[in-house]
């Protein structure tokens, strides 16, 4: 390898490092916590279940209908709000696909799923995927923040047979944005060009000092 050569592929790693280290590589995340009930969990599929978000007393279920009350929890970014902060958490219509699992009955019921967040933002569901192992209900899901071009993905948690009584269940969940994806991107235009600019170099006869 000569010196020219060997100076592109320097620059050549340079770039890519560059572009590595521009990259963000953080993700934008809101994490929440509140009380749900999954009423009529028992119904025969394709019958509809109800994820009814509300604050359940004693066994009462609270005055709300058809939303809820959640808590922002950290860590979450202040793009949504501050830990402590309430947001609202519209209940969901989930279709039931077997014994232990439901998902969302439409894209049109998961609209706005969550309001409330700071400057007015919302979350709106694409999918809710919920599934029942022993007494432990857990849910895959995925949508848009009306703040955010990125999909945000989210993963619920609700633990006990109460998530499915009159008394309802505290449950945990959060919902995760990535950055922009533009790291293959940006790679792959820095390699082009480095490859060009090498092609270049090697084509062009040397000078050879006496």
């Amino acid at each position: 390898m000569n010196f020219k050569q060997f100076a592109v592929g320097a620059a050549l790693a340079a770039s890519v490092a560059g572009v590595v280290t521009a990259a963000p590589a953080d993700a934008f995340t809101l994490n929440f916590t509140g009380t749900a009930r999954l009423k009529n969990a028992n119904v025969v599929a394709p019958g509809t279940s109800v994820l009814d978000f509300a604050a359940f007393d004693n066994g009462i279920n609270s005055t709300t209908v058809g939303t809820g009350t959640g808590e922002i929890v950290n860590p979450t970014d202040p793009l949504f709000g501050n830990a402590g902060d309430a947001i609202t958490l519209k209940d969901l219509k989930l279709t039931k696909t077997g014994a232990n699992t439901w998902q969302l009955a439409s894209v049109a019921d998961g609209v706005d799923f969550i309001s409330g967040l700071l400057g007015g933002a919302t979350y709106s569901l694409q999918s809710f995927v919920l599934t029942r192992t022993n007494n432990i209900f857990q849910a895959d899901y995925s949508g848009f923040f009306s703040n955010l071009p990125n999909p945000g993905v989210g993963e619920f948690t609700a633990q006990g047979r109460s998530f499915i009584q009159r008394r309802g269940s505290a449950f945990s969940s959060t919902v995760t944005v990535p950055t922009p994806a533009l790291l293959p991107g940006l790679a792959g235009m820095a390699l082009a060009t480095l490859r060009k600019r090498k092609q270049k170099e090697v084509e062009q006869p040397e000078t050879v000092n006496a």
